[in-house]
């Protein structure tokens, strides 16, 4: 597959070179130094081949470069294939003097893709790629190990491969003014050199704008928490220093529903859990508010996620639902009292028999449609006198309190203490 290096002796004289048919994949950076004069040259039916050496550019006389049935389909490939060898020839040139100095300017180019000979500049540091027409940043990429600034803005991006995670040098990302990039890889995490990334004028959705406005490290946390629900399952928010589910919508919309099993809200300031978020985790198999210290109540519709197996509530010291009675039980009982929580809002229904609940907290009902309520054998020693609001309620089964229970009842209108005497 390698162009035989015999052929390029005394071959100065020339003009036109045929090498229809031969497999080859790679050609000499040699050949323009021991053909100088070369007219027309046909790689033709070289499937193998994908670009060209940039000493190319050297080729002053080339006039005629037949790419059909080889693999350049980048920017020279169709641009020699569109007999516009004089373009082709001074973008090469570009890449050339950028392999001396560093600094490679492809910008203006009008590319319609990624120039695959900037490989060829494997020790350039700066890469000006912008005001053209790419719309991927591909694996090639990974080649231009030694970049530190990449100059993409003005471009018409879609996508940018995760391997750019590999240019652990770079320190400058221009992207600005790619209309159509609404992502960045969540590889991208674990670019700790960068320090400056420009995406003014992308409708960035990952990370959201205002995310990437508050620095890079707060992209680089927003991306790996991406990147651990497609490594882990894991959506990590621990010690984030979250208010209210709203902290956490915009990662949320980023990540595939069904890949989330774990779900970590611990040490966070959280004051209240909405469960629009946390419910549409159908996969979801643990979940943790452990050190909440300002939580006061976990949504019942947690109940209502099948695999749900672990709820980590310890250290939330303001937690009235589930209680820490409850809580102290372990998860299987917390979901169980959220599950009859859920059953009674949905019902009228409330059965918290035989649970070692110690006090009937107002989120544990919905007293406007509240018909029944089973307290037997529980740890309650007293009634809120909020009960007396549930209008509709008809039946109260108090089967583990004793006469001095009546004391409980002088808040209650008339009708409490008839339900009281009706149902003991």
């Amino acid at each position: 597959p390698f162009f035989p290096r015999s052929l390029l002796r005394g071959m100065s004289g020339i003009r036109h070179l045929s090498l229809i048919g031969n497999n080859i994949s790679v050609l000499p950076a040699d050949l323009p130094k021991a053909m100088p004069n070369l007219v027309t040259i046909d790689l033709s039916m070289n499937p193998l081949l994908s670009q060209v050496p940039i000493s190319f550019a050297s080729l002053d006389s080339l006039d005629q470069v037949a790419v059909q049935g080889t693999a350049m389909s980048g920017p020279v490939g169709r641009l020699f294939s569109a007999k516009k060898i004089q373009p082709a020839l001074r973008l090469l040139r570009q890449c050339s003097q950028g392999k001396t100095t560093g600094h490679v300017d492809i910008s203006l180019f009008q590319l319609p893709g990624w120039p695959d000979e900037v490989s060829q500049c494997a020790e350039a540091f700066s890469l000006d790629l912008s005001r053209n027409f790419i719309e991927i940043v591909p694996f090639a990429v990974s080649k231009m190990a030694c970049l530190m600034y990449l100059d993409l803005s003005s471009n018409s991006l879609m996508s940018i491969h995760p391997i750019i995670a590999s240019l652990e040098s770079l320190k400058t990302l221009n992207l600005r003014n790619n209309i159509n990039l609404e992502a960045l890889p969540s590889s991208m995490h674990s670019m700790t050199r960068l320090e400056d990334v420009s995406c003014d004028g992308c409708p960035l959705r990952i990370p959201p704008l205002k995310t990437l406005q508050n620095g890079w490290s707060f992209a680089m946390n927003f991306l790996k928490k991406l990147h651990e629900v497609s490594e882990k399952g894991m959506l990590d928010f621990s010690r984030s220093g979250i208010l209210s589910e709203e902290d956490i919508l915009p990662v949320c919309k980023c990540v595939d529903p069904d890949a989330v099993t774990h779900v970590n809200l611990s040490y966070n300031p959280l004051r209240a859990l909405g469960v629009d978020v946390l419910r549409q985790f159908t996969n979801l198999s643990s979940i943790s508010v452990r050190g909440c210290s300002m939580l006061e109540v976990l949504p019942a519709e947690l109940a209502s996620l099948k695999l749900l197996a672990s709820i980590d509530c310890a250290e939330c010291e303001q937690l009235q639902l589930p209680p820490k009675e409850i809580t102290a039980c372990g998860s299987g009982r917390s979901k169980d009292m959220m599950s009859r929580v859920l059953h009674a809002r949905e019902t009228g229904f409330a059965d918290f028999s035989l649970l070692p609940l110690k006090m009937l907290s107002s989120e544990c009902v919905t007293l406007s449609n509240l018909t029944i309520l089973d307290l037997r054998q529980t740890l309650i020693e007293e009634l809120p006198a909020s009960l007396c609001r549930a209008s509709k309620l008809s039946d109260l089964r108090l089967g583990n309190f004793d006469d001095s229970s009546y004391r409980t009842f002088h808040h209650f209108w008339w009708w409490a203490a008839e339900v009281m005497e009706s149902s003991v």
